[in-house]
């Protein structure tokens, strides 16, 4: 089965499927199996990542079917803003694989998304909301808005914050979108962007709504990035949204290291650690039947 393709749609927003990418919902996987995915005092990045690695690529028996789909990963790739701290040595010899850094730190959803908006034919915007700071990658400059968690305080849990306090907190997200957005408009002189590639810090269904992320009241708000964008003045541009890992892993799918190996397990590590798969072989017979109904 080839993967599902990107295709424009009438719609203002919809869900991006980068070809080749499998999103993973990676605290779901590891609470199935029975793995804490809570960090131990004193963990290193390195141990972070195998712990998390190991139940992955060797599950439990049980859970052998289940996971059957990463029974041919043949590297793993690392990026993001913390990829600093991690023992790419080490991990490579407890794991028994390659690991290929992807050098984005930060702006590892970059590459990916100009890639996206490339196959969309579209000359737009990248934006990138993270745990701590908002990314922006427009007409071939950058911008960083760090969050004020005074302002955006983190999420105690779907359950430990009345209704109101979601509503307000939804609208303060929008707003700290919006002025970042605005901001960026008015130091570029490149115009108005033809569309958007938006990455939430957050699993995403088929329909792109989201299941949560440090940010409270996220959680099933499937209007944040078009209340946003309209906020910001940009109410009728194309934008699709996508689980980060998912673009950092869209940026890895084409990098020549990882063809050369297979598919790869993605690890995106911000303040949290993010993973998919990234797959040149699908990605690959995505693009050829695109040419040959072309």
């Amino acid at each position: 089965m080839l993967v599902e393709t990107v295709r424009l749609q009438p719609e203002t927003r919809h869900r991006l499927l980068p070809p080749g990418v499998t999103g993973l919902q990676l605290a779901a996987m590891l609470e199935q199996a029975g793995i804490s995915s809570e960090k131990p005092a004193g963990e290193n990045l390195t141990e972070t990542l195998f712990r998390l690695a190991r139940p992955l690529l060797d599950p439990p028996d049980k859970f052998i079917l289940a996971w059957h789909y990463l029974d041919d990963v043949r590297c793993l790739w690392l990026d993001g803003g913390n990829t600093g701290g991690a023992d790419d040595a080490a991990l490579s010899a407890a794991t028994g694989l390659p690991v290929i850094c992807g050098g984005g730190g930060m702006y590892a959803a970059e590459e990916g998304g100009l890639g996206m908006l490339e196959e969309l034919e579209c000359r737009g915007m990248v934006c990138d909301l993270g745990q701590t700071i908002f990314k922006i990658s427009w007409a071939e400059r950058r911008w960083a808005f760090p969050r004020d968690t005074a302002l955006l305080p983190l999420s105690g849990g779907a359950e430990a914050h009345a209704i109101p306090e979601k509503g307000a907190q939804r609208r303060a997200l929008r707003r700290f979108i919006a002025d970042s957005l605005r901001a960026v408009l008015a130091e570029s002189d490149a115009g108005t962007p033809e569309g958007v590639i938006f990455a939430l810090p957050s699993a995403l269904d088929r329909w792109g709504q989201p299941a949560g992320s440090s940010y409270i009241g996220m959680s099933m708000d499937t209007q944040l990035v078009t209340d946003a964008l309209e906020l910001a003045g940009l109410p009728d541009v194309r934008h699709w949204l996508v689980n980060d890992a998912e673009l950092a892993a869209a940026s890895a799918v084409f990098d020549e290291r990882v063809i050369q190996h297979g598919k790869a397990l993605v690890f995106a590590l911000g303040t949290a650690v993010g993973c998919a798969l990234a797959d040149p072989m699908a990605a690959a017979l995505h693009y050829m039947e695109s040419d040959m109904e072309a």
